[in-house]
């Protein structure tokens, strides 16, 4: 207990906040029906916002999203974000607020957007890493979210809004922040001082700046599902240029593959379906 401890008072400021509410809602909210929990400006229960932006499914499929989000958002604030909190405050505020606006277009299932999102802007700070598939299909990841958007395109037969608008959100934090500056030479994401006054602190500095602060590598786990192994194996690719690694596209091949047996694209059908019923859609 003292290690786990350790582990997790050691982590950057904002990543812990994310996992520690991703695991406290995820463990109290589940027996709730999802009904109860997706946000819906009409009915005027804000609390549902909360818990519907980190809420995860208590399952594999769920332990899968979470390590990744630890994951991802670890190299996003220790890396890109150099360890300065204000700024990936400031970075998470806008993303949380550009995914609220869009779900009073379309129900969203926020944390879904929120990982989505995170994914896209550290597939464009890692746009020169390569991906593999298999050792006979590679891409840049930088084409990731994209990839995954297809993917879920072709199973449930119709756009995935949550993860659309968690690549808007990603996309409108990059041409703003750092796409228009060079364009037009004025900065239109700085974060405000007063989020500096609030946040002084560094929660992380790398010692290195020019490496990733978190290298990962996990064993092998062996799911049983058609011969998917070697997953989470999250290594720096400029450093192991030839290595013949499974890289993070297993990790997305597994966890698409336990969507599908786990039903979410089955709760997702019928979710749209009972809407359509309603005369949402």
């Amino acid at each position: 207990m003292d290690e786990i401890g350790e582990w997790f008072f050691n982590l950057p400021s904002c990543t812990k906040f994310l996992v520690s509410n991703v695991v406290l809602i995820t463990l109290t909210l589940t027996m709730y029906p999802d009904g109860a929990i997706i946000y819906e400006l009409q009915k005027f229960q804000f609390w549902r916002y909360y818990s519907s932006l980190f809420l995860l499914p208590l399952s594999i499929t769920g332990a899968l999203q979470l390590y990744l989000l630890y994951y991802l958002s670890i190299e996003l604030e220790t890396a890109k974000f150099s360890g300065i909190t204000a700024d990936y405050v400031y970075y998470l505020l806008f993303i949380i607020l550009t995914i609220t606006v869009q779900s009073y277009m379309w129900p969203i299932l926020l944390s879904q957007s929120l990982m989505m999102a995170i994914i896209y802007t550290w597939s464009l700070y890692r746009r020169r890493t390569i991906i593999y598939i298999s050792n006979f299909i590679s891409f840049k990841a930088v084409y990731l979210p994209f990839i995954l958007l297809l993917i879920d395109t072709c199973f449930i037969q119709y756009i995935p809004h949550d993860l659309l608008a968690g690549i808007i959100a990603g996309h409108l934090y990059y041409y703003l922040k750092e796409r228009y500056p060079v364009d037009g030479d004025i900065g239109l994401l700085n974060t405000p001082r007063w989020l500096y006054r609030i946040f002084p602190q560094i929660s992380y500095r790398p010692s290195n700046p020019h490496k990733p602060a978190i290298h990962v590598r996990l064993g092998f786990l062996d799911w049983g599902l058609f011969g998917l192994m070697n997953i989470f194996n999250l290594l720096d690719l400029r450093n192991i240029p030839r290595h013949n690694i499974y890289d993070l596209w297993n990790t997305f091949n597994l966890y698409h593959l336990l969507n599908i047996l786990g039903g979410r694209y089955r709760d997702l059908r019928n979710f749209r379906y009972s809407n359509e019923r309603r005369g949402r859609f």
